[in-house]
């Protein structure tokens, strides 16, 4: 498949998901999503990312194609490319584990498609999950960030800003507000796999804009207290080269 036919078969994917009412405004934006990731990840890798586009552009497609269980659109998405599309491994088992948070790895190493590669194609298939992963978390980052129709930015899970402080990611619970949802997505910097990854987030300043634009909205002292807290700490961690 060429580049072409493979944004067609998203597209595909989505106007049939319409034709049956069923989709949202939240899948329009997950379309959105599978172009912005590829060209996150060109940014980080070039090579990689061009070589695996399919990779990138088809890593939701699971959301795509059974709506009603998103929780498990890697799986299924993995599947539909394996059996109707004839992918290979090499592209689609970075799809299967890319919502994996910390036991990716373990998990990985463990299925009995990837045992069969040669060592070669293991450690490609596992640069590529790494670098997967690393782009759908800073595209959710920058997406939320950017969002212009934003009412609320009241933190209520002041947990979320504890786990950040403690270089801890976030398991997901209710999140009642959009600022939760943006803390949660920000505790993603403890999951990012490569340097270059810590890098691009570093360069545009991710972490500071959100940090920046939480603090302005939110009016608990405590909460703004918090919060210099976290940009102080990440600033001191972007000094020692930590991040």
């Amino acid at each position: 498949m060429n580049y072409r036919q493979v944004k067609k078969i998203l597209k595909t994917k989505y106007r049939i998901l319409k034709s049956r009412k069923l989709a949202t405004p939240y899948h329009k934006n997950k379309l959105k999503h599978s172009f912005y990731i590829l060209k996150i990840a060109k940014q980080i890798n070039s090579g990689v990312a061009t070589q695996c586009y399919k990779t990138f552009l088809l890593h939701d497609i699971g959301r795509f194609v059974h709506p009603l269980n998103d929780n498990n659109h890697a799986f299924v998405g993995y599947k539909i490319l394996k059996h109707d599309y004839k992918m290979k491994e090499q592209y689609i088992l970075p799809i299967k584990y890319h919502e994996c948070d910390i036991d990716w790895e373990n998990r990985l190493s463990q299925d009995d498609m990837f045992e069969d590669l040669s060592l070669e194609d293991k450690k490609k298939v596992i640069y590529l999950t790494k670098l997967l992963k690393d782009a759908d978390v800073i595209s959710n980052m920058m997406s939320l960030n950017n969002k212009k129709n934003i009412i609320n930015f009241s933190i209520t899970q002041l947990e979320y800003l504890d786990n950040f402080l403690h270089d801890s990611i976030c398991r997901k619970y209710e999140y009642t507000t959009h600022a939760d949802d943006l803390i949660y997505i920000l505790c993603g910097i403890y999951i990012l796999n490569l340097d270059e990854s810590k890098q691009f987030v570093k360069d545009k300043k991710i972490v500071i804009k959100i940090l920046q634009k939480l603090y302005k909205r939110n009016h608990n002292p405590d909460i703004k207290n918090k919060i210099i807290k976290c940009l102080e700490k990440y600033q001191k961690e972007i000094d020692h080269g930590k991040k």
